[in-house]
């Protein structure tokens, strides 16, 4: 299975999710959510999003978020989003798209095992 690691600013947590989801059978990418933005998008599926929310940007999250559910490449794909305990705005917007979820961080390696688990489960048909 392959994720793809998308972040804003920064790949702050980018390393920890990475090697969190190694050892749980992943492969791993990272990209800047800039370098995604519109019909840049790659065209590599992946079967798991994770987007850093960055704190003050939440709209562009909320947008990054909608542009990855309207992409065919990733229509099918399970998105989460790691967000602060100040961006619940965010996290319950978040979790009205399809197959997506959030995590808060400091990303805890159980807490991330357990909603990619449920997220990949919850996109196969």
């Amino acid at each position: 299975m392959e994720a793809l690691l998308l972040y804003q600013d920064t790949p702050a947590a980018d390393s920890d999710a990475s090697s969190i989801l190694a050892e749980n059978g992943f492969t791993t990418r990272s990209a800047r959510a800039q370098e995604i933005a519109g019909a840049a998008i790659p065209p590599d599926p992946a079967d798991l999003i994770i987007i850093f929310a960055e704190t003050y940007k939440e709209n562009a999250t909320l947008k990054l978020c909608r542009s990855v559910r309207e992409s065919a490449p990733f229509q099918n794909a399970a998105l989460l989003v790691v967000v602060n305990m100040y961006q619940m705005p965010l996290a319950n917007r978040v979790k009205e798209l399809p197959s997506t979820d959030f995590i808060f961080t400091p990303l805890d390696p159980a807490q991330l095992r357990s909603k990619v688990d449920q997220l990949c489960k919850k996109g196969t048909p």
